[in-house]
């Protein structure tokens, strides 16, 4: 007999019906998934002590309890804290985005809600999460991996030419998006960032790889004028999560050699 597949379960919270209905509306009609639909953060506390969902979309803004209140306690409960979260809201500021990635939640989704949109996310977190139960980030192949977040593709292609034979696999990858979700698959050891988008975007991406794998090196590129340059020569001056700063004028030769570093290739392999 075929195995019956699980359905999955989704909780929708927003103190808007309208926008709760639209969105589980979705979920039902493409992704077949069983939805629960709350207007508060006390519902939706109460639903969850009663049926751990697969998966939350959140609003962010709610009165009373906010949502940015509910995910912190979520966060702080064992039984809750790895429950894929997506947020809803209307701002786009960055400073606000930045906030709400700090929370450690899986995605962000700007209001007014699009069921295009909604679905892709909905699919990627799921997948993203199954993949994390399923990765062990110290696991050996993490230890031989590099992803390469910026738009120098030849810096890129000239570096693990170098280095083929002390990796076993590599991405490359421009946008900050696209760049966490191939980070979350693999968790790779080595990530090479160039400083090409807002400060805030750069220490977004930079604060979410070292969250979700402390273990990984986080090599920043920078311009060749640029003060980090000087600060790291004093590696105490280093700033937050990052280990290396280095100029985006590098050769390929320079920077494969300071990858092969955090490699901890042997001497033999040398």
């Amino acid at each position: 007999m075929p195995v019956e597949q699980k359905t999955l379960k989704a909780l929708v919270i927003d103190d808007d019906p309208v926008i709760t209905k639209v969105v589980a509306r979705v979920l039902v009609k493409r992704l077949q998934m069983e939805v629960r639909e709350a207007n508060s953060a006390k519902d939706a506390l109460t639903m969850i002590e009663q049926e751990i969902p697969d998966i939350i979309i959140v609003d962010y803004m709610m009165p009373i309890i906010t949502g940015k209140d509910l995910i912190t306690l979520l966060k702080a409960d064992d039984r809750f804290k790895n429950i894929p979260t997506i947020v809803l809201s209307a701002l786009s500021d960055p400073e606000l985005i930045k906030e709400i990635f700090e929370l450690k939640v899986d995605d962000y989704i700007l209001k007014p809600v699009s069921p295009q949109l909604i679905h892709e996310r909905v699919v990627k977190v799921l997948k993203n999460s199954r993949e994390r139960k399923n990765n062990n980030t110290s696991s050996a192949t993490s230890e031989k991996s590099l992803l390469y977040i910026g738009n120098k593709k030849s810096l890129y292609l000239d570096t693990i030419n170098l280095l083929s034979n002390f990796l076993e696999f590599s991405d490359y990858e421009y946008t900050p998006h696209k760049a966490f979700n191939s980070f979350l698959q693999k968790f790779h050891k080595i990530v090479i960032l160039e400083k090409q988008f807002d400060e805030v975007i750069n220490r977004l991406i930079i604060d979410k790889i070292k969250t979700a794998n402390p273990q990984s090196v986080l090599i920043y590129l920078v311009e060749p004028d640029s003060t980090l340059l000087f600060l790291s020569e004093d590696r105490q001056n280093l700033p937050e999560n990052i280990d290396e700063v280095l100029s985006n004028a590098i050769s390929a030769e320079k920077l494969s050699e300071v990858i092969k570093k955090y490699l901890m290739v042997s001497d033999t392999e040398k």
